[in-house]
């Protein structure tokens, strides 16, 4: 069975500041987790039966521009446990968006959820346990916060980390340039198609 994660990818410009911040981060606390994913807004996480290769038939997305408005913080992330930091986005539309992306991969769903979902399904509160029923993914709609992720790091870590990123956001606005589906493998995204958006 193969996992997927539907995603959008930003602009160039927005890519090398997220790459250079994950840079940043693992010269201050080491490696952690998400720090080698492409930079990417996720839309969706399922167990899909889908041929990436064919391309997929997803809505488009109607306004691609997006504008990062500056950090925040997922402490004890109910996915990783650890504190995961990503720059916030806000785009007119986008949970419309994510909604329709979600909607459209439901016929392709091979099972409810993913394992990690299964396993973690009690941890969510009761919106995230009906996305999960409904869609296979907690986070969709107005239970989403879209985002784009530097890192999610050891709490142990996380205060020397933030001493010297909690100034540097890259706020601003930038624009998205794909849609792009990544195999999950082991919990980490390998092998990205781009689609147009």
């Amino acid at each position: 069975m193969t996992e997927y994660v539907v995603t959008l990818t930003p602009d160039e410009r927005a890519v090398e500041e997220v790459k250079s911040l994950k840079s940043r981060l693992r010269d201050i606390v080491g490696q952690q987790q998400y720090m080698n994913d492409e930079p990417h807004v996720t839309l969706y996480v399922g167990d899909l039966d889908i041929d990436i290769e064919s391309g997929l038939d997803l809505p488009c997305l109607r306004k691609s521009t997006f504008e990062i408005t500056g950090w925040e913080v997922f402490r004890e992330d109910t996915v990783t446990g650890n504190h995961t930091l990503v720059c916030r986005i806000k785009s007119q539309g986008l949970h419309e968006y994510q909604k329709e992306v979600a909607a459209t991969l439901e016929s392709s769903r091979r099972r409810p959820m993913i394992e990690r979902f299964e396993k973690t399904y009690d941890d969510f509160d009761e919106r995230r346990q009906e996305n999960l029923t409904g869609y296979g993914y907690p986070f969709i709609g107005e239970g989403w916060k879209p985002h784009l992720t530097i890192a999610s790091i050891d709490p142990s870590d996380f205060q020397k980390a933030w001493g010297e990123l909690e100034d540097e956001a890259p706020i601003g606005e930038y624009e998205f340039e794909s849609v792009t589906v990544y195999e999950l493998v082991d919990g980490n995204i390998r092998t990205g198609t781009d689609l147009p958006v």
